[in-house]
């Protein structure tokens, strides 16, 4: 639980983090309060305030009220999608990542380029509460163990290839692991 002591110890902790970047009016800074934990953010400066849903939200009530809509066009894909099978692909993929044991807040990787799959995943880890860490679809191994290790990613999707990559055998140098163990079951010692 979060109890402000000090608002002007809060602000120059802020404004010397980040260096004088943060220009923000105190009335705008929300903070949670010991009886109950609520969710706070800042809006910056203007008069319009952030819509109060999330992603998963806007996704499901942009697809009840325009879901035979034209959403995504991927040429190169040849993939065309309403907001209506949009929405319910998400939702699927969301539950399937549920079920391989994610839980809300832990780490979800995705090392491809653009692509509907790419889209799919952002909006499926925002439905699943997964936190999505964007990898460099240009990364080497030894770029990818680093971002790996430094994110403490749960799982990762790769996409199979980007240019003259090979995803998976670039992920089996560095986890060779990778090629013995069950789903879900990777040890590794990188």
């Amino acid at each position: 639980m979060f109890t402000v002591r000090s608002v002007s110890a809060i602000t120059r902790t802020i404004s010397s983090s980040l260096s004088g970047a943060l220009r923000t009016p105190l009335n705008r800074c929300l903070v949670t309060n010991r009886e109950k934990f609520k969710i706070s953010y800042n809006y910056g400066h203007g008069d319009r305030v952030l819509i109060g849903s999330t992603i998963g939200q806007a996704l499901n009530k942009v697809s009840d009220e325009v879901g035979d809509q034209l959403a995504f066009v991927f040429c190169h894909q040849n993939i065309r999608r309403t907001f209506l099978e949009t929405n319910q692909e998400s939702d699927q993929l969301a539950a399937s990542l549920l079920e391989l044991g994610l839980r809300p807040g832990e780490r979800l990787a995705i090392w491809s380029s653009n692509c509907y799959e790419w889209v799919l995943t952002q909006l499926a880890a925002a439905k699943a509460g997964l936190i999505l860490v964007n990898i460099n679809p240009a990364f080497m191994p030894s770029e990818l163990e680093y971002c790996l290790n430094k994110t403490s990613c749960n799982a990762l999707i790769a996409a199979e290839s980007f240019r003259k990559q090979d995803y998976f055998q670039e992920l089996c140098s560095i986890v060779p692991e990778i090629t013995i163990s069950k789903p879900g079951q990777i040890k590794s010692s990188r």
